[in-house]
């Protein structure tokens, strides 16, 4: 394997590829590859999405429970 392959093995690895994804994405035609590429950058956004999404309810909730120790605060204070 050559040094530019190990550079693109490397990268599918940190972008989340097994190593035998990583294998099979060598072996596909150019054409192929940008379609596999594409594909796992979709995966991969609708994957952040979705963290985000829960991420926001999380912060929703957290929000509701500071504003309702504030005002005990001030019902007490």
């Amino acid at each position: 394997m050559d040094r530019a392959e190990e550079r693109i093995i490397q990268n599918l690895l940190d972008a989340g590829y097994c190593p035998s994804e990583c294998k099979d994405f060598l072996r596909l035609p150019e054409e192929d590859q940008k379609e596999r590429l594409e594909n796992k950058r979709r995966e991969i956004l609708t994957e952040l999405h979705a963290a985000n999404d829960r991420l926001e309810c999380l912060d929703y909730l957290r929000y509701q429970y500071q504003n309702r120790m504030k005002r005990e605060e001030n019902q007490n204070g």
